[in-house]
C-alpha cells in the first residue's frame, strides 16, 4: 500500500512485508455470533480479523440515527459487540479492526 510503504508489525501481524497478511472479516449479526467468527478465524491462522460492525443488528437498527440515539446505540449495542469480539482475541495478540 502506498500508505504503508515499508513493512510494519502491528500485534505481531507483519504487513506490508514479502508475505500477504490474510485478514478475516466477521459476518455475524450478534455479538456472539462475530465472537465465534472472530475464535474460528484466529484457529484457523488469521493474521488480522475484522468486525464488520455494519453487519451487527445493533448498528443497523432501524435506519442511521444521528445525536443522543447514535450515542445510545453505539453503547448499548456496538460496544459490547467489540467487548466481546476483542475478548474472543485477546489471547492470540491478533490485530482487531474494529
Amino acid at each position: 500500500s502506498p500508505a504503508c510503504p515499508g513493512p510494519r508489525t502491528w500485534r505481531g501481524a507483519r504487513l506490508g512485508g514479502r508475505l500477504p497478511v490474510v485478514a478475516v472479516s466477521t459476518t455475524g449479526r450478534t455479538p456472539a455470533e462475530a465472537a465465534s467468527h472472530a475464535a474460528a478465524a484466529c484457529a484457523a491462522g488469521a493474521d488480522v480479523v475484522e468486525l464488520r460492525l455494519d453487519l451487527l443488528d445493533a448498528a443497523t437498527g432501524a435506519g442511521p440515527v444521528l445525536g443522543a440515539e447514535a450515542g445510545r446505540r453505539l453503547a448499548e449495542g456496538v460496544w459490547p459487540a467489540v467487548q466481546q469480539v476483542a475478548a474472543a482475541v485477546a489471547t492470540t495478540r491478533l490485530p482487531l479492526l474494529a
